[in-house]
Order: structure tokens, then sequence, then C-alpha cells
């Protein structure tokens, strides 16, 4: 994922070219392990895109459960969030916006799930 995102970077962005990511995600699992992994996932693009300087929109159908094309992080007649998405989503927000040199790709790598 770092070398797709580098070579975004230095094809188009170093030429003022913008690249933006829409629609990225990861579908909800039915179990918490796989979800504990989906989740170290999309926090590490979101960090990703950050570091190599490219804005970002989660895709979100507002389809809740877990398997195919499951991705609802909000309720979209009130803006609540679903199934306790409260905290990834936070998460998410942290790494595509934080401006702290220690939260890094190669923390958030070491802290993945084993």
């Amino acid at each position: 994922m770092n070398e797709i995102f580098h070579d975004l970077q230095n094809k188009y962005i170093a030429k003022n070219i913008p690249v933006y990511i829409g629609e990225y995600g990861c579908v909800m699992h039915k179990s918490d392990c796989s979800n504990l992994f989906r989740n170290y996932y999309l926090e590490y693009v979101c960090r990703a895109a950050y570091t190599y300087h490219m804005p970002l929109c989660i895709w979100d159908n507002n389809q809740t459960g877990g398997g195919n094309e499951h991705h609802g992080y909000f309720n979209h007649n009130d803006g609540s969030y679903l199934n306790g998405m409260e905290s990834l989503v936070k998460t998410m927000i942290k790494a595509a916006t934080v401006d702290d040199a220690s939260y890094t790709l190669e923390m958030i790598y070491n802290n993945a799930p084993k």
C-alpha cells in the first residue's frame, strides 16, 4: 500500500496534480476478530492518505450487519452512528487529519492485531 501511495504522490501530487481517494472502504465482518483487522486497515489507509497528502472519503451505504456490501457508519436519516461505529469513525478522522509526528504508519503497523 505504501508503494501505491508513494507512486501516486510522485507521479501526480509532486507535479501539482491533485489526487483524491474516493469511496474507499472495507466491509463490516461478522466476527469481532475480523473487525479488529478491518479497523486496523481503515486506520492505516487514512494515515497513509494523510502521509502522502491525499484527501479521502469513506464509502457509506447505510447497510448494517456483516458481510458483502455492509458499509454502514452513519444513519442517513438522522446522522447518528450505526452499530457502534463512532470509535472507528473518530479513529479514521484522527488518522486522516492529526499533525503529530509520532503518529506514523509504522506505529499503526506495529499495533496491528495479532
